[in-house]
């Protein structure tokens, strides 16, 4: 599968973004279990902000895809600081 057609699967409103409840509810439908839940985790991170356009979750899967790390590596580091400009953590 073609991550263009996985994103299609994903965004079951078709608006373009995927949110976070897109993403739980097509996953579950899916039917993803322990295999895929290092890459569902990790896109769940990055819809907390905000939707995940088409270009950004395939730009994300690539990553994910090219980094000897997969989801532990470069796009996982990236979202901390995606999420830190995001919310103000002080205590």
């Amino acid at each position: 599968m073609s991550l263009i057609g996985l994103f299609n699967i994903l965004d079951l409103n078709k608006n373009g973004e995927l949110s976070r409840s897109e993403l739980h509810e097509s996953a579950r439908r899916m039917g993803w279990n322990w295999n895929e839940a290092p890459v569902f985790a990790v896109l769940d991170l990055l819809t907390i902000p905000k939707p995940v356009s088409k270009d950004d979750f395939i730009a994300y899967m690539t990553q994910i895809i090219e980094d000897p790390h997969g989801p532990y590596g470069k796009v996982l580091l990236n979202s901390q600081q995606c999420l830190s400009l995001t919310f103000d953590f002080a205590l």
